[in-house]
């Protein structure tokens, strides 16, 4: 069913038929009753077996570039917050700004924490850090 769901979902994305902010709400809600813990072990092996591995060594020599000239590195992305962090990590970021799930006792809840970093949000989150 959730596998039905999350193509009827993207359709909907694809061809702008309803709200992005509401499709990935939806999305989020899937998560209600996952454990946090489960959901950063399964990231931690997505970003091990796929993430890091496509990572492109122009991309890892561009920030070492900007590291080196004293720019500051950051990840500014709607992805949620075990994936962020995980490749932040690997790439040695100094910051990660993304979409941040609310828990509660080490569970999901199904909502965001606060607003997804997603369209205007990404704006209203970079101007708090410049």
């Amino acid at each position: 069913m959730d596998l039905m769901k999350g193509i009827y979902l993207s359709l909907l994305y694809r061809f702008e038929f309803k709200d992005t902010v509401k499709i990935i709400n939806s999305m989020v809600s899937w998560l209600n009753g996952v454990s946090v813990s489960g959901l950063i072990t399964l990231s931690e092996e997505i970003c091990r077996d796929r993430l890091i591995n496509s990572i492109c060594p122009e991309i890892e020599e561009e920030i070492r570039f900007h590291k080196k000239n004293g720019g500051m590195v950051v990840i500014l992305s709607s992805a949620i917050m075990p994936v962020c962090k995980i490749i932040a990590d690997h790439l040695i970021m100094d910051d990660v700004i993304c979409s941040a799930l609310e828990s509660k006792n080490g569970i999901f809840t199904g909502k965001p924490e606060g607003s997804l970093c997603f369209g205007e949000e990404k704006s209203c989150q970079i101007k708090r850090i410049l």
